[in-house]
């Protein structure tokens, strides 16, 4: 245990080594430990281009057009998933041109493989949900588009396959009621047959 007198000391030189006290200073000793930024709070570190970063967030939403706020996190996660793994790829390449003894230099690159296959993991993970998601929305009611007002109207259709059927042009005279039947009874087929 510690003297009395030791305690004071300590108490003494606590009170003259308080740390970086401007924001700069706090901002400036909060990434001392910062190496390759895996486990940074932060998605955007400083020193990486903020124009990059958004071309990417653009991107990845114009690709998966997210609706609802479900989707959107799940855009978001595979963004910062994507932006980590191009942060690791960066400082692999830099750590490949350090003159690192070769067993450390395999350390480092075991790890980063396993961050790489973590990051990649959480991409895939993000994206198979959103695709869950997506199958799971109910499908957008169809907006029928307006005729325009001198348009003719459309022949009415009976099925999508079959040629548009024309009511002006049929004869009444040639249809058959439903009780005949033009089928002689030689063609008929019955039940079991």
């Amino acid at each position: 245990m510690a003297s009395d007198q030791q305690i004071q000391a300590n108490r003494r030189n606590a009170q003259d080594s308080t740390g970086p006290l401007t924001p700069q200073g706090k901002a400036a000793s909060s990434l001392n430990a910062l190496r390759h930024g895996y486990y940074a709070r932060s998605v955007l570190l400083p020193g990486e281009d903020q124009a990059e970063f958004d071309d990417l967030c653009n991107s990845q939403q114009a690709c998966w057009q997210p609706q609802g706020q479900a989707e959107l996190d799940l855009v978001e996660e595979m963004v910062a998933s994507k932006w980590i793994k191009i942060r690791l790829t960066r400082f692999a390449r830099t750590l490949d041109r350090l003159n690192l003894d070769p067993s450390r230099q395999l350390v480092e690159f075991d790890r980063l493989d396993r961050y790489l296959n973590r990051v990649q993991n959480r991409y895939l993970r993000a994206q198979k949900e959103l695709r869950s998601l997506r199958r799971d929305r109910p499908p957008k009611p169809l907006q029928p588009t307006p005729a325009p007002a001198d348009a003719e109207p459309e022949p009415t259709r009976i099925s999508p396959g079959l040629p548009a059927l024309e009511l002006e042009s049929i004869d009444p005279a040639a249809v058959v009621p439903a009780s005949t039947s033009r089928v002689s009874s030689g063609n008929t087929m019955r039940a079991g047959t």
